[in-house]
């Protein structure tokens, strides 16, 4: 019997934080940890699992997933929109109000 080979990354179950930077869309490890705070307290970004021994962070990746798959925040008092349509309208407002 053969073993397939799993890719680095996939179907492990713990990640590193350059993969989880990679899986979210960060440009590097650096860029993610220094936004980690922020991404933890406003948008409820899961914790790393902890260790007993001083290792890198790291994180499980079901729980990376299942925080990737969310659905949008609402936007307090505006129901049925998201954050992310009220980032969008703002930007197309700013644009239209330049032009006009």
């Amino acid at each position: 019997m053969t073993r397939r080979r799993v890719p680095r990354g996939e179907g492990r179950l713990f990640l590193t934080s350059a993969e989880v930077a990679k899986l979210i869309g960060y440009a590097s490890a650096d860029t993610f940890l220094s936004a980690r705070a922020r991404l933890v307290e406003d948008e409820r970004f899961p914790e790393p699992i902890q260790q007993r021994a001083v290792c890198p962070l790291r994180w499980r990746r079901d729980e990376i997933v299942a925080w990737m798959n969310r659905p949008p925040a609402s936007v307090e008092g505006v129901p049925g929109m998201a954050a992310a349509d009220l980032a969008v309208d703002r930007a197309v407002m700013m644009r239209m109000a330049r032009t006009a």
